[in-house]
């Protein structure tokens, strides 16, 4: 019984890492663009001061507002963390430390990026303006927490990757694949020094190799699901 379950979580496993690669990506950019694109918002609303009139503004579509606010990063990170649930476990039948670590980096990450969200606080509190005017002001101050939430990401991202190329779990294209993108991504905080507002170049840099380097794990996954089916399908229920 507790094959056929772990099965089914390597299966979910498969599922949400398509969906974070193709749906609720991070920084969805090519997606928040179509905001201006189709005349949501105006030109003036968009990189401008934030205020109680020009949230219910962007709020007008609940959607559009989700969307600049960056409300799908919590989703993605959460898809995420399924997603490396089978290679967290084969971590942990080899070193309990190394997975641990591991896991306590993406749920710190995961954690972090939902402290540091403000669609949610927003989108309920429209009707409330004093409220607003605190969220408002909170969210230059929690900035600092997303930038914590990003070095978490891809330092968690480097360090899976070490414990894949260590127990040879995946291919060498896999790991070179996940050196890639997550050394890019840590470049995010020397580029803070030297450029500042264009340190999310390194997000941008990194986004191609993300993208596929999270495709290899879903099906390293997938393949893992067929392997376990295929084995588990005709072992009986057991019942205790």
């Amino acid at each position: 019984m507790v094959k056929k379950i772990y099965t089914f979580v390597v299966l979910l496993s498969f599922i949400s890492g398509l969906l974070s690669v193709f749906i609720f990506r991070r920084n969805l950019s090519a997606e928040a663009s179509m905001i201006n694109y189709f005349g949501y918002l105006s030109k003036d609303l968009i990189g401008g001061a934030l205020t109680v009139d020009s949230l219910r503004e962007i709020f007008t579509i609940p959607l559009v507002g989700f969307l600049y606010f960056d409300f799908f990063d919590i989703v993605n990170v959460g898809l995420l963390s399924l997603l490396f649930i089978p290679l967290l476990h084969s971590c942990y039948k080899r070193s309990k430390i190394n997975s641990i670590i591991n896991s306590i980096l993406l749920l710190s990450c995961l954690i972090m990026y939902i402290v540091s969200n403000s669609a949610l606080p927003l989108f309920f509190n429209l009707n409330n303006p004093e409220k607003l005017h605190d969220l408002i002001t909170r969210i230059s101050s929690e900035m600092i927490l997303y930038d914590i939430s990003v070095l978490l990401l891809y330092s968690f991202g480097l360090f899976i990757t070490l414990s894949i190329r260590k127990y040879q779990l995946c291919s060498n294209f896999t790991v070179s694949l996940g050196l890639l993108t997550n050394i890019i991504g840590l470049l995010y905080f020397p580029l803070w020094f030297i450029i500042g507002e264009y340190r999310f170049l390194a997000i941008v840099l990194s986004a191609p190799f993300t993208v596929i380097w999270h495709t290899n794990i879903a099906i390293h996954n997938f393949r893992l699901f067929k392997r376990l089916y295929s084995v588990n399908k005709n072992l009986p229920d057991i019942t205790i």
